[in-house]
């Protein structure tokens, strides 16, 4: 008897197993965890160098797929408003999208950047002698300073200790634009350059980008430009 209810148990799972689509027991491709967090590394590297170090900021899964010969591709565009990135991953079956996975990760990056060289005070402007260069590991790569010319005759929204790294939101660029101010307006398009005026809407140093009000047109038209000086801002279009 014992061994007829074996045979009868067998015979039972082999009905449940045969009854179980193919293609959920047999996955045509898999992609490890391990493997996608190794690629997506290498991919991160091949950005940021070989001196940095990505941290993904979740835990991966492993991504089986019914069909054959799904690829793989990463893509990036890096977000310059945050330290934390976002790498996408998608899958392709016969060059039709079937999966986007987000991966977010920070990246820290042993790199020379611009340090206080003394102590910077409130709302002081910044000179060569109050900065230095020194060889730091760092995570929010787009906040900080490489280059001297960048931070110089800038000033300091607050004060910055000796020897502490000194980033963007830490400066304010001199405003040379105030609001309801008069301006040239230049307007580029390749070859083409039509200069106009214009009434700026906010304050402005130069490299910054202000909302400017077109004189000359009967709408009120608002469009953004980067000041150039302090009587000129710039429009490129593409």
């Amino acid at each position: 008897m014992k061994n007829i209810e074996k045979i009868w148990k067998l015979i039972l799972f082999a009905a449940i197993v045969l009854s179980i689509p193919a293609n959920f027991l047999f996955a045509q491709s898999t992609f490890s965890a391990e493997r996608i967090e190794e690629l997506a590394n290498k991919y991160i590297q091949g950005i940021y160098g070989e001196n940095a170090v990505p941290e993904i900021l979740v835990g991966l899964n492993t991504q089986t797929f019914d069909q054959k010969g799904v690829k793989a591709k990463f893509s990036f565009n890096e977000n310059h408003t945050s330290a934390i990135q976002t790498l996408s991953l998608s899958f392709f079956a016969y060059d039709e999208l079937i999966k986007t996975l987000s991966i977010p990760f920070r990246v820290k990056i042993i790199m020379q950047v611009i340090v206080a060289n003394r102590d910077i005070l409130p709302n002081e402007q910044i000179d060569a002698d109050a900065i230095t260069y020194s060889e730091r590991q760092i995570s929010a790569v787009n906040e900080i300073f490489q280059n001297e010319n960048d931070v110089l005759g800038k000033n300091s929204r607050k004060k910055i200790k000796k020897g502490e790294i000194i980033t963007k939101s830490q400066l304010t660029t001199n405003k040379v634009i105030k609001k309801g101010q008069s301006v040239n307006l230049e307007v580029t398009s390749g070859a083409v350059r039509i200069l106009t005026t214009a009434v700026a809407m906010q304050d402005g140093g130069v490299g910054d980008f202000i909302r400017l009000q077109r004189k000359d047109s009967n709408t009120k038209q608002v469009v953004e430009g980067q000041v150039i000086s302090g009587n000129l801002v710039q429009i490129k279009l593409k």
